[in-house]
């Protein structure tokens, strides 16, 4: 269908956007617009996009997960200070960083439950010792 409105309408910048969930798609979809727009894939899968900055835009500069969870924890403990805003309000946005690796469950679980990342870091360090 966008493929169509595209064809119709030559004069108008189409951007893609809908059902992005891999690399493969999202180079697919620039053989024939623009760009593509990566919605709900980004927060299910966060880390897809350190996968599109080395696959798309050539980066080589990616951080390890933790160091992105690590740098999460003043900004949460800040926000609680701040404004009072509880840490699950904040860490649930992360609960798709470790998607598919060994420790996920754990970390979602303590994420959902308390919000705290120093436990959840530490719920996947005991996953990955047993």
């Amino acid at each position: 269908l966008a493929q169509e409105i595209k064809n119709k309408y030559q004069d108008i910048e189409i951007i893609l956007n809908g059902g992005i969930k891999t690399i493969e798609d999202i180079k697919s979809g620039l053989k024939t617009f623009p760009g593509v727009m990566i919605g709900r894939e980004a927060y299910q899968n966060p880390w897809l996009l350190t996968e599109i900055e080395r696959e798309i835009f050539g980066s080589t500069t990616i951080i390890p997960r933790e160091a992105v969870a690590q740098t999460m924890i003043p900004y949460i403990e800040q926000q609680a200070r701040l404004h009072g805003t509880p840490a699950k309000s904040i860490a649930r946005h992360m609960l798709g960083l470790y998607n598919g690796l060994p420790g996920a469950r754990a970390w979602r679980r303590v994420l959902s439950k308390t919000g705290d990342v120093r436990e959840a870091l530490e719920s996947m360090s005991l996953q990955k010792a047993a």
